[in-house]
């Protein structure tokens, strides 16, 4: 759990990298915000492509060899984008690149989940991952606009793809495919009564590697399609602001480039403690009894939406009239909000099917990152056809997020669908 920890530390890092470093390299080459957003953009294009698949590749080759080498193998990406920024088009080319070898990566931990937690532990593994995201946006917002003070722009995509690297020495010398893999050599092995104790809790135990992906019965499950529609609104959530706070509050309020980094770092803490909070308090509800799974799922999911929806209609209605430490805190509440999703939508891809479940994060993934695509560049695209209007994108934000959380309400389910039947009803 902890290389799985640092690994999406490191993804992050590689994500947030370009949103700090695109202010000076915009001064440097000078883009455009339609071309910052294509360039920001150009990441998710890539991340879309490999999502499917990467069942079908975890399978093949295993899991955590998929994982480890999508990880590492984006990052000589980040190591040459710095001498490629003056040609866009390569530039675009280096960011789809990297995403396309990061495409793998949730997919797999998804599945690497089923059989190394046992089920009343899975939320708390899912929140655990969150948290190393957020620790690399952290990290990279608050230390970001110093080493480009005194190192310059470059060093840092340097550093960030170095750090990938040393990453998967060990991650393959400390990992193993499951617990009971016996294929793979691991300095770290389980013990049996480990090994028997995540077995005993778990709904299924996959151990047939040929079996195939039922991806019609998948697509045409209505309670999956909700759970694809919030996965899509908290990424919209999540990528544009990730791509565009440190613009938003240069914009609006012209600080210095290192208090650019503080205020976009705000919301991280209390993201990262709501990932494990919600997480942790899920199973914990679930396990005593207190309430059903199924009411677990909309209370959290609730207000993972339903308080940025409060922020983003504030922010847009009372737009330049707010105080730069009122905008930090409806900011704050509209991205930390989110990490209650892990007691919701998180969780619930693991209670719907734990034998399908790299191929329904892929798929919701895969929609998830459309507003990577379309909503960082559609957010360039406004802001310069409405003369840095951002209550559009405000406005349009808060708008999905309450058709995301409503559909949620009505068509949560928690128990297990057997994909592998025809006539199961949805």
């Amino acid at each position: 759990m902890l290389l799985i920890f640092f690994g999406a530390l490191i993804d992050k890092l590689i994500r947030v990298t370009l949103s700090m470093a695109i202010i000076p390299i915009s001064k440097e080459t000078h883009w455009d915000e339609a071309t910052q957003g294509l360039v920001l953009a150009a990441f998710f294009i890539g991340y879309s492509i490999l999502q499917v698949f990467a069942s079908n590749l975890g399978k093949r080759y295993g899991f955590r060899l998929v994982f480890g080498i999508g990880l590492a193998g984006g990052c000589p990406f980040v190591i040459f984008f710095p001498f490629v920024v003056h040609y866009v088009p390569l530039a675009v080319l280096m960011q789809v690149g990297c995403g396309l070898f990061h495409s793998v990566l949730y997919p797999c931990v998804y599945q690497m989940f089923t059989v190394w937690f046992p089920k009343f532990e899975m939320s708390k593994a899912i929140g655990v991952m969150g948290c190393g995201g957020i620790t690399g946006m952290i990290i990279s917002w608050s230390l970001s606009s110093k080493i480009i003070e005194t190192l310059g722009w470059p060093s840092l995509f340097y550093i960030v793809g170095g750090v990938g690297l040393i990453w998967l020495v060990p991650w393959l010398l400390f990992t193993l495919e499951s617990p009971d893999d016996k294929a793979n050599v691991s300095c770290f092995t389980p013990s049996d009564e480990e090994i028997q104790f995540i077995k005993s809790h778990q709904d299924v135990v996959v151990d047939d590697p040929h079996f195939s992906v039922p991806w019609i019965r998948i697509l045409t499950c209505w309670p999956f399609i909700v759970l694809t529609i919030n996965q899509f609104t908290a990424n919209w959530i999540y990528y544009i602001f990730m791509s565009w706070s440190p613009i938003y509050y240069q914009a609006r309020f012209n600080p210095p480039l290192e208090e650019v980094g503080i205020y976009s770092l705000i919301p991280m803490p209390l993201y990262m403690f709501l990932l494990l909070f919600s997480g942790f308090l899920a199973d914990f509800l679930s396990r005593k009894g207190i309430l059903s799974v199924r009411s677990i799922r909309r209370l959290f999911q609730s207000l993972a939406l339903g308080i940025p929806v409060v922020s983003f209609f504030l922010l847009a209605s009372l737009g330049n009239t707010l105080s730069l430490p009122v905008t930090i805190f409806l900011v704050t509440l509209a991205l930390g909000s989110l990490g209650f999703g892990a007691g919701g939508k998180d969780s619930n891809y693991l209670d719907l099917t734990t034998k399908y479940s790299a191929a329904l994060f892929a798929i919701a993934n895969v929609v998830g990152s459309i507003p990577g695509i379309i909503g960082v560049y559609l957010t360039g695209f406004i802001l310069e056809e409405t003369g840095d209007d951002w209550g559009v994108v405000f406005y349009l934000s808060g708008g999905l997020a309450v058709v995301a959380f409503v559909l949620f309400l009505i068509f949560v389910r928690t128990d297990i669908v057997d994909f592998d039947k025809e006539e199961e009803e949805y």
